[in-house]
């Protein structure tokens, strides 16, 4: 996709309990030398700090048990130095709402990305649905969703 190519620094999620494996998308970006960042989760603040990663290797569990990267502060990144998000949900909808966790570290972190930024989330069909009951002021839609 042209808006993968065009990314030079990504923020990805690293994949957790039956999500869309990222592990290769990471990979591959990797590969084409840009820029991976991964969040890591700030408990006290609420909220996901974009850490870039040399490796996945790096990687170890965090905050609820999902790998995250090393509190490196030379590593650190602002939202608006991302090209791309790529997003995780439980469901989504046919309007790029989503359906998070509960815990609304992603919503925080979207609502203060530029608007000029794309954000992807990742779905498998099932876990599309036409509307989502529920959306609230405070969620933040993707800007496109792509499913198996």
């Amino acid at each position: 996709m042209p808006v993968f190519q065009n990314a030079r620094t990504i923020l990805c999620y690293a994949s957790f309990r039956g999500e869309v494996d990222t592990f290769a998308l990471m990979q591959r970006a990797m590969a084409l030398k840009k820029r991976v960042a991964l969040p890591l989760i700030r408990k006290e603040e609420q909220q996901i700090v974009p850490m870039l990663i040399g490796s996945l290797g790096e990687l170890r569990p965090g905050m609820y048990g999902i790998k995250e990267p090393p509190d490196v502060p030379q590593n650190r990144l602002n939202a608006d130095e991302l090209d791309l998000v790529v997003v995780p949900g439980v469901a989504f909808d046919r309007c790029n709402n989503r359906l998070g966790r509960g815990a609304g570290y992603y919503d925080r972190f979207l609502s203060d990305l530029p608007v000029t930024i794309p954000t992807i989330g990742l779905a498998y069909d099932l876990q599309v649905v036409d509307a989502l009951a529920g959306i609230e002021p405070h969620d933040r839609p993707v800007s496109l969703v792509i499913t198996n």
